[in-house]
């Protein structure tokens, strides 16, 4: 999936070069609009999420008109992404029964600041109260965020998992994403669009998650908080909803008991060394938003027009 969506990447980065020369260095006419956003973002990495995982965001965007396909948004938003195995998976699902015992949640809470540039299909030739009243719309461009996740311990409460090393790694909570993606424009009135637009991020981190690799030796992590939220295969409820675990289907049934220590009890095979990520790729988050938009009239660079006298 990721593969499709960096090919598409490039596909896009590809056909804006071919267009930029004509495009962006022979404007016709330029305006300015800003604006606000919802959104609803869905998370795709090691530990699982569904529907029930989408979470809300927020955005504030500044965009500039350069010429009659091209232009240039800036765009601060904080969106939230949440995952959480016990939710997403199914003791009957086969596929399912490895993320269901090993129990991870989490949710990260992500501030991020993108500069993107939107290509118009249908180019507005004339002044901007002329454009369509309807407009499909590719777009790209670079973001960089903050990030940290979290996870709430056996009392309920929160707990930032980066300064733990739950898997013995070092991470950075500023990482860089690559924005793709496509949306529609409808103009509401003179002054006001409204935009919906689908937005996949592609980022250079596997741990927006706090989860990539091997569950560590529990020796070598700094404390029994890091040591319980490393592995919490053995927990006898979901952190996140308070809901009971099925640990006797999974010791009988399953032929998997629970062992270890008092302070390190973990289910047998999920212990240091085993697989605690996929390891399979970096982590990347999509979202929907529906934003609304308010041109700010002034005056507009367009062609003028001469009477031809005969």
């Amino acid at each position: 999936m990721q593969g499709f969506i960096i090919a598409i990447f490039l596909f896009i980065h590809t056909f804006l070069a071919g267009n930029l020369y004509a495009q962006f260095f022979n404007p016709k006419c330029r305006y300015t609009s800003f604006g606000a956003s919802l959104k609803a973002t869905y998370f795709h990495g090691d530990v699982l999420a569904d529907l029930q995982c989408v979470r809300p965001g927020f955005g504030l965007h500044l965009n500039r008109r350069l010429s009659p396909r091209f232009s240039f948004m800036s765009e601060l938003a904080w969106v939230r992404i949440m995952g959480d195995d016990y939710t997403s998976s199914n003791l009957l699902a086969p596929a399912k029964i490895n993320t269901y015992i090993r129990n991870l949640s989490f949710r990260n809470d992500i501030k991020q600041l993108s500069a993107i540039f939107k290509y118009d299909i249908f180019p507005n030739m004339n002044h901007y109260r002329k454009r369509p009243e309807y407009n499909l719309y590719l777009f790209s461009g670079l973001t960089g965020f903050y990030h940290n996740p979290k996870a709430k311990d056996n009392k309920g409460k929160w707990t930032s998992l980066r300064p733990l090393h739950t898997e013995g790694v070092k991470y950075s909570a500023w990482q860089i994403a690559i924005p793709v993606g496509i949306g529609v424009r409808y103009k509401l009135s003179i002054q006001w669009d409204l935009e919906v637009d689908l937005t996949y991020m592609i980022t250079f981190t596997d741990y927006l998650d706090d989860v990539s690799k091997n569950y560590p030796d529990p020796s070598t992590l700094s404390s029994d908080k890091a040591r319980m939220f490393s592995n919490r295969t053995a927990d006898s409820t979901d952190a996140l909803t308070g809901s009971s675990r099925d640990l006797a289907y999974i010791q009988a049934d399953l032929n998997s008991p629970i062992v270890g220590s008092a302070n390190n009890k973990y289910v047998q095979g999920y212990g240091p060394g085993s697989k605690r990520g996929t390891m399979k790729g970096f982590d990347s988050y999509a979202y929907i938003s529906i934003r609304v938009s308010y041109a700010i009239p002034g005056f507009v660079n367009c062609p003028k027009f001469r009477e031809i006298r005969q």
